[in-house]
């Protein structure tokens, strides 16, 4: 499922960039640093919205949403969409 979002002009959005993932991040292995990488986020109230690498996708971007964050509101969110992943890219 994906769910669509809409973020209102001069919205701030953190960024965690490849570079800053320890080798091996998408590994499922490596998850509660992962894990503890967003607790930290979300609980510090920086930013409402955390920009992170897919772990399917590196070169694509995932935005986590802190609903407790106080600019939640200010986010339109859309309606939950089917992600429909293509077969060619599963290895078999």
């Amino acid at each position: 499922v994906m769910i669509p979002a809409t973020l209102p002009k001069r919205f701030k959005i953190e960024t965690i960039t490849l570079a800053e993932l320890p080798e091996k991040w998408n590994d499922p292995a490596n998850r509660a640093h992962l894990q503890t990488l967003g607790s930290d986020w979300a609980r510090s109230g920086r930013s409402a919205v955390l920009a992170v690498p897919s772990a399917v996708i590196p070169a694509e971007t995932n935005y986590l949403i802190n609903p407790l964050h106080p600019d939640f509101a200010r986010i339109e969110i859309g309606t939950p969409q089917d992600f429909i992943t293509d077969l060619r890219l599963i290895r078999k």
